[in-house]
């Protein structure tokens, strides 16, 4: 499914970090500007998922499972994250859960219902679940995950820079054999 939407403007939300939570949002060095993305000039309303692949990137670089994930709201990112199972030592560590809890922290609130989440593989059924209680907006995944079950809790769009997303994983995944 392809979702059609006017230029969207990048807004940083700075160097605010969340007390207590696991906060990859350090300001400048991590800014798309800095990766050589320039939302002023992005055309695409999927510009989220750039970000999203970087993050994912930095994952691999980790020796994680290359999954990133950044949640949105008013154009603005709240707050992004990779995989970190491995080097936090916790299962639970999926992307899409570090990025609901930074989220939280920053808005103060756990309902998310006015955000959007971009995440380079879709979610399993343990990030799915949370999604679901944290009332998220919108979810927009790269790379499908035929595995598993399509929830119809909430709004989702598969396929947003699926090719490059799905080659990311399976670059990981071959170095790894």
């Amino acid at each position: 499914m392809r979702l059609h939407g006017n230029k969207t403007d990048y807004v940083m939300t700075g160097d605010k970090r969340a007390p207590n939570t696991i906060a990859l949002m350090t300001g400048a060095r991590d800014a798309p500007l800095a990766y050589g993305l320039d939302p002023k000039t992005e055309k695409s309303p999927f510009w989220p998922m750039g970000v999203a692949l970087m993050m994912a990137e930095k994952a691999k670089q980790c020796g994680e499972v290359p999954v990133g994930a950044v949640l949105v709201q008013d154009n603005r990112i709240i707050a992004r994250a990779h995989n970190q199972m491995n080097g936090l030592k916790n299962p639970m560590a999926h992307a899409e859960i570090l990025v609901l809890v930074q989220a939280m922290a920053v808005l103060s609130s756990k309902y998310l219902n006015d955000c959007h989440l971009y995440v380079t593989l879709q979610p399993c059924a343990f990030c799915v679940q949370a999604l679901i209680l944290a009332r998220i907006g919108r979810v927009y995944f790269g790379a499908y995950d035929t595995s598993l079950p399509a929830p119809e809790s909430f709004e989702r769009i598969g396929g947003v820079c699926e090719q490059r997303c799905q080659s990311i994983l399976h670059e990981f995944f071959h170095q790894k054999r």
